[in-house]
């Protein structure tokens, strides 16, 4: 096993944990397929990368033995996400003639507000297993700019990382979604444990409704 430790420079934007097989997801995807890389969510089956072929270990071919991220301190607050028109730069539009008129309330220059939550940490760490360490660098050194969502914002950058082998026990702590069925999930909802059981994605893509399933979540 290895442990992989980030130094962060900003703070980072999440509701749900990262999880570091969807960065090295991310990271994967972005070196195959090049100029071609794009996350659209309607895309088939057919069309969909290989993860499997991702320089993480699997477990039983069901999902990555990679855990969710951990840290130590943080000072957890809200900020938002902001869009506007700039007025002040309307000399500079070509309205072709027309009235200057611009709609902020829909279309291509909707102006947005959007709350995000925050999280200032100094130290962030992934566990996780691989064949080809090496390759894990190369992907996270060449295309990681940030962790988190909104890292075209400044928010999730990093000053360095580095990686280190480690004895964490990932068959006993289990940190990270591990899929159940569903007769599992009942009878675990059914009893009174340390188990949290939730339906939810448990491998890259995250997005697609074809991996997600009741998982225990700890």
């Amino acid at each position: 096993m290895y442990k992989i430790s980030f130094k962060m420079k900003t703070p980072i934007c999440f509701i749900d944990k990262p999880m570091f097989d969807a960065i090295v997801a991310y990271c994967y995807a972005r070196e195959v397929l090049g100029k071609h890389f794009k996350q659209a969510l309607h895309l088939r089956n057919a069309e969909l990368l290989d993860f499997s072929k991702m320089p993480l270990k699997m477990y039983n071919d069901k999902y990555f033995i990679a855990t969710w991220m951990f840290w130590d301190k943080e000072i957890e607050y809200s900020g938002s996400w902001k869009k506007r028109w700039a007025s002040q730069h309307d000399s500079i539009a070509d309205f072709q003639g027309k009235k200057r008129k611009v709609r902020v309330a829909a279309g291509r220059f909707k102006s947005y507000d959007v709350p995000l939550p925050l999280h200032n940490i100094p130290e962030v760490w992934f566990y996780f297993d691989s064949d080809d360490v090496a390759r894990v660098r190369y992907l996270i050194e060449k295309w990681l700019f940030g962790i988190g969502k909104k890292t075209s914002q400044g928010y999730g950058e990093y000053d360095s990382y580095c990686i280190e082998k480690d004895n964490y026990d990932f068959a006993r702590n289990l940190d990270r979604p591990i899929p159940i069925s569903k007769n599992e999930a009942i009878k675990l909802m059914s009893k009174q444990n340390r188990l949290k059981v939730k339906y939810t994605g448990y491998k890259p893509p995250y997005w697609l409704p074809d991996n997600h399933g009741w998982c225990i979540v700890k």
